[in-house]
């Protein structure tokens, strides 16, 4: 049953007022907040579940209360039951919490997120984990890109998985992501180790394999350089090359391309 100060919340004229909303919902009580929350979900009002989010938020950081607890286990519990519509403001939610609540509570967020058969809900998870690695998620990250192989989830594996995952999934991550600037990250990663791996590039994207090469500081021979700005100047990543090219102080490929593009100006 909402309480009286909840169903005045709920008054249509005062929805499409967001700052008396916000207002009046940081005069609530953790409790009143989660009440809040719980029935904002039936109701779907987008402000309303960010001013309960931002609220309950704060609430915890002053100290985990039962009612938080109890909030966190019918998130989870509804989102388990519920269809793909709901389920994605659960998940909202869920996320929104990640940071402030249990590692118990963690991991079951985590779990639930990447074991969905959505790939919005794994993006969540995927982005929490960028930012908040734990090694504890190995094996459930390695399960689930063995399901799914997601781009999301190939940026995780790059930026935090041990090399040796990456040297033995190499093809399926080079072939994924290339095209892409997670090819770039892959590779530096990889090089980190073993500069010769880098020569893999070359075939693949050439513009990657001097940007690498430059980054780990390995040689190039000026020719090769020469003759791979000559295939990719007209290449939209072509200023990539530019860019190299003064990192590595060679100020005649430098001057020659320069020259080029003026008499193409002078000729026009």
């Amino acid at each position: 049953m909402k309480t009286q100060r909840i169903k005045i919340i709920y008054d249509h004229s005062l929805l499409e007022q967001p700052a008396i909303i916000n207002a009046l919902v940081s005069c609530l009580s953790p409790k009143e907040a989660c009440e809040l929350l719980l029935n904002e979900l039936y109701v779907q009002s987008v402000i309303l579940r960010r001013c309960a989010l931002r609220k309950i938020s704060a609430d915890i950081v002053k100290g985990f209360l039962d009612c938080h607890l109890k909030l966190i286990e019918r998130l989870l519990t509804a989102y388990d039951k519920s269809k793909f519509r709901q389920k994605q403001i659960y998940a909202q939610c869920l996320s929104s919490f990640y940071h402030l609540v249990s590692k118990n509570f963690q991991k079951s967020i985590i779990f639930n997120l990447i074991n969905s058969k959505y790939i919005s809900m794994r993006r969540k998870a995927y982005k929490i984990l960028k930012t908040s690695w734990n090694e504890e998620y190995l094996s459930l990250l390695e399960e689930g890109w063995k399901a799914n192989k997601d781009f999301d989830c190939a940026e995780v594996i790059i930026k935090c998985f041990p090399l040796s995952f990456l040297n033995s999934n190499i093809d399926e991550l080079e072939k994924l992501v290339s095209g892409t600037w997670l090819l770039r990250r892959l590779y530096l990663r990889l090089g980190e180790q073993e500069h010769n791996i880098v020569r893999r590039l070359e075939k693949i994207d050439e513009i990657t394999f001097v940007y690498v090469s430059t980054k780990l500081g390995i040689q190039i021979e000026e020719e090769k350089l020469k003759k791979i700005y000559k295939r990719n100047k007209n290449h939209e990543n072509a200023s990539l090359l530019i860019w190299c090219f003064g990192q590595m102080g060679l100020w005649n490929i430098l001057i020659s391309s320069l020259d080029k593009t003026n008499r193409k100006v002078t000729e026009v």
